[in-house]
């Protein structure tokens, strides 16, 4: 009779130690949902470039303003462009 005490008492720690050890269940994103990810920030990126290039152009930025707001976007394009699933760059003649 003890053994079934003892037995029912590690299936009870068992239940509550194993869920935890499992992790939550939850994966992260999948490809499809990291490739909408990547093209949303690309577009992002290109919006904010284009409207520094407009801020420049109606003379509220300076030259030099415009190409130090340009370098600070031009690594994270670089890198939103270089995620699996980024649409590639427009050609040369719609920049």
């Amino acid at each position: 009779m003890e053994w079934l005490v003892l037995a029912l008492l590690v299936l009870a720690t068992a239940a509550f130690v194993a869920p935890p050890l499992r992790g939550s269940g939850v994966e992260g994103p999948g490809p499809a949902e990291t490739a909408r990810r990547a093209r949303e920030e690309r577009r992002r990126l290109l919006a904010r470039l284009r409207a520094i290039d407009a801020d420049c152009e109606a003379g509220r930025i300076s030259r030099e303003e415009r190409l130090t707001r340009r370098r600070a976007l031009a690594a994270p394009l670089l890198a939103a462009s270089g995620r699996p699933g980024a649409p590639d760059p427009p050609p040369e003649g719609e920049r």
